[in-house]
């Protein structure tokens, strides 16, 4: 089982995580969607949407998936939003590698 909650490997994976954080968050504010709306929808409890979007909490495909589905969009634009909000020198690295 992986733990979900470990911290990130390195800066590049911070700054992954917290793209995500950012994508999810800019997502549900520009959907008009509260945060307990979100949860309720993806399948999650607000504390863990809140540490998804405080880039805290690594949460795994199936989780994404939800969340992508709640948004209303593709798992894949989620990724491309995450990979472009990712902050910092290592969100630059992030995106040059092709975010992988």
């Amino acid at each position: 089982m992986i733990d979900r909650r470990r911290a990130p490997r390195d800066a590049e994976e911070a700054a992954a995580f917290k793209g995500m954080g950012r994508a999810i968050a800019t997502t549900r504010k520009e959907r008009g969607m509260d945060r307990d709306e979100l949860a309720a929808r993806g399948e999650m409890t607000p504390a863990e949407l809140e540490e998804i979007e405080r880039g805290e909490f690594d949460e795994g495909w199936g989780g994404l998936r939800l969340a992508a589905k709640a948004l209303d969009m593709p798992l894949s634009a989620l990724f491309m939003e995450a990979e472009v909000q990712a902050p910092g020198p290592a969100g630059v690295e992030w995106r040059r590698a092709g975010g992988g």
